[in-house]
């Protein structure tokens, strides 16, 4: 089995940090100071996950490490930053499909421990 991070196992199969990784998360501070933050995320999103690759905009884990911990942080902040709106949206456009490329690549969402 894979290591976690945050709430999800990623399978042991995808390869660990990769020297060569796309995944670099973090927000362009131009769209920041601009108060563009859910473009900010947006562009971030595209380029580590390469969808403009994909003929659908698909996401897909290509590794699991530490940057997919940056990927946690990143979205904290972002989340923070966003009106409701963009939150609205987020979900919409960003989080679901990051929920639904995990279950497409087999990340693993351990049962709630009991207190």
């Amino acid at each position: 089995m894979g290591r976690t991070y945050g709430p999800m196992i990623l399978p042991s199969t995808l390869p660990l940090d990769l020297k060569d990784s796309t995944y670099y998360f973090a927000l362009d501070s131009e769209k920041v100071m601009d108060k563009r933050i859910f473009r900010a995320f947006g562009s971030c999103m595209e380029v580590c996950f390469e969808t403009y690759k994909t003929k659908d905009g698909d996401i897909h884990f290509t590794e699991r490490g530490k940057r997919l911990e940056q990927l946690m942080e990143l979205m904290k902040t972002a989340i923070k930053m966003m009106s409701d709106q963009e939150r609205e949206v987020f979900c919409e456009v960003w989080l679901e499909r990051l929920i639904q490329a995990g279950v497409a690549d087999g990340v693993k969402i351990p049962a709630k421990k009991r207190k």
